[in-house]
């Protein structure tokens, strides 16, 4: 999992790639993500969203794999760097899975506290996580949107 580079910003990397990884750009963006979830965060680029990070496998992630509950496992992530961009976010992957939990600063999530922590460290992120079964049928669903 790679953070993104938006709007010729560069982002640090969160920790080192766990997922194969290809590179994508859009209108000035460019970032190397995995391949998996690749199409969902071009379709999201396109429709204005800013990405901060995405993964298409958090269990994956060493440094969470024990911190997620049971029904977290499997979930793939996507942040966002305001409030109103994941809110969309939500609206979009609600028409076709169901949210598994939404991280947000300040707020109570089924993440454990030392996760929130982590999240808190790099400013505040609003992030979502969802099935990683239902990617392509998000990526489509973002497509469609207006």
């Amino acid at each position: 999992m790679h953070q993104q580079r938006n709007a010729g910003r560069a982002e640090q990397k969160w920790s080192g790639a766990f997922h194969r990884q290809v590179r994508i750009e859009h209108d000035g963006r460019s970032a190397e993500v995995d391949e998996a979830i690749a199409p969902m965060i071009l379709a999201l680029w396109r429709r204005g969203f800013a990405t901060l990070a995405s993964c298409e496998n958090v269990s994956e992630w060493p440094s969470v794999r024990h911190g997620l509950s049971p029904d977290l496992a499997e979930a793939a992530y996507v942040t966002f760097t305001t409030g109103r961009e994941l809110d969309r976010f939500v609206e979009i992957v609600r028409r076709v899975t169901p949210v598994l939990t939404e991280v947000r600063p300040d707020a109570s999530s089924e993440w454990t506290p030392e996760l929130q922590a982590k999240a808190k460290q790099v400013g505040g992120v609003f992030g979502l996580l969802f099935h990683r079964d239902a990617i392509a049928a998000v990526a489509a669903e973002t497509e469609r949107t207006a």
